[in-house]
């Protein structure tokens, strides 16, 4: 038996796993290497849909032997067979109704929806939309009226706004839509929404399900209020020294700064357990 084959580790990507700083970028990729040699199983689970993921990491389908979740727990997608697994979609009228609701509130905020094949945005006023505009161009960003985003089949949505606007309206959201929206926060000017109960938990626990492990040992990481559900339901939840103190409270190993290489610090870790003949400290 490999030390490792029984493990899933499943790692965000922004604030955890992708990093500038080629040491650390070189540590991580030679620690992913080097724990799937030894039998284990490696993932993203991330808020970016799949063509996100490969514009930052186009080696990502080398990376991973396991699906990866996508859009926060929307979509389960396949690298090595470049085919989503699964996906779960937006009710269209209730999305129409949040950005009606939130135009009501405040209509300040901008609102981008993610699709199979586009990003669509209902106009390109707000300062953060600009920016995602120019970002996502290449991948067929689009401006498109709310009446015709039925066409479309809704991953999520990313509400935009300052930070001070976010924390006024996110609880007020969260009411209004509540049972029928999955609300979570991956950045100060960012809330991210998906159909209710769409969480990159939900979808590791299908995955883990259908994965022909024996006896998974889930191990996750990440830093920020989106990945708060999948590092409760972990085995083992790890995060980066950067990571949002209401994550570092329930993760049971905090590790370096991601910028150093926080998932070699993980599979480091583990290694050393294995090689000790001792439990992994919970």
């Amino acid at each position: 038996m490999k030390r490792f084959e029984n493990i899933i580790l499943a790692s965000d990507i922004d604030g955890t796993f992708l990093t500038s700083v080629q040491e650390g970028k070189q540590r991580n990729r030679a620690a992913i290497e080097y724990f799937k040699e030894q039998g284990g199983h490696f993932t993203f689970a991330t808020g970016r849909n799949y063509r996100q993921i490969l514009a930052a990491i186009p080696e990502a389908p080398e990376l991973t032997n396991l699906p990866a979740v996508t859009c926060n727990g929307a979509s389960l997608y396949d690298f090595q067979k470049q085919e989503e697994v699964l996906r779960y979609l937006m009710n269209v009228e209730t999305v129409r109704e949040l950005i009606n609701w939130l135009a009501e509130q405040d209509p300040t905020v901008g609102v981008r929806g993610a699709t199979e094949q586009n990003f669509l945005f209902t106009s390109l006023e707000n300062p953060f939309i600009q920016r995602d505009f120019e970002a996502l161009r290449s991948q067929q960003a689009r401006v498109v009226p709310i009446e015709q985003w039925k066409d479309y089949s809704l991953y999520k949505l990313a509400v935009r706004a300052n930070e001070d606007t976010l924390e006024r309206l996110r609880p007020r959201m969260e009411e209004q839509f509540r049972g029928r929206l999955e609300i979570t926060q991956s950045d100060p000017t960012l809330v991210d929404v998906q159909a209710d109960g769409r969480t990159k938990a939900a979808l590791l626990r299908e995955l883990t399900q259908r994965s022909e492990i024996s006896s998974p040992y889930l191990c996750v990481a990440g830093d920020y209020d989106n990945d708060l559900a999948m590092l409760r339901v972990a085995d083992l939840a790890c995060c980066p020294s950067n990571a949002q103190p209401c994550v570092k409270a329930i993760c049971h190993r905090t590790v370096c700064h991601y910028r150093e290489g926080a998932i070699a610090d993980i599979i480091e870790y583990l290694d050393r357990c294995f090689k000790k003949g001792e439990e992994y400290d919970r």
